[in-house]
């Protein structure tokens, strides 16, 4: 019961404080279909919400997306390929996830809409 309290109290301080500095991160190692799916993470700063969903939403587009999320939604979420993106606009900054079953092509997609902010 303690662990689970302060888990939650050091999840919400992380999600309800600004961060200082862009932030990138991998987890899994997934090699084939068969194997853990692969997350990628990364977070950057952004002017406001409106110009970071454009940017998310005119990205995945160009990424050939499809099962895009509303316009008008401050989590941009789209399938490139056979990975789950979504773009994150929380502020004045944009949180980026790709999930997929390849760590290489994870993180390289992840970089790719990393790099349209």
């Amino acid at each position: 019961m303690i662990k689970s309290t302060l888990l939650a109290a050091a999840l919400a301080s992380t999600i309800n404080s600004p961060a200082p500095a862009p932030t990138v991160m991998s987890f899994g190692a997934g090699l084939s279909a068969n194997d853990a799916p692969s997350l990628g993470l990364a977070q950057k700063a952004v002017e406001n919400n409106i110009a970071c969903r454009t940017k998310a939403r005119s990205k995945f587009i160009e990424l050939g997306a499809r099962d895009l999320s509303s316009p008008d939604s401050n989590s941009q979420w789209g399938t490139v390929s056979n990975m789950r993106v979504v773009a994150w606009c929380r502020g004045n900054q944009v949180v980026i996830g790709v999930s997929g079953h390849n760590y290489n092509s994870v993180n390289e997609l992840r970089d790719i809409i990393y790099d349209a902010y």
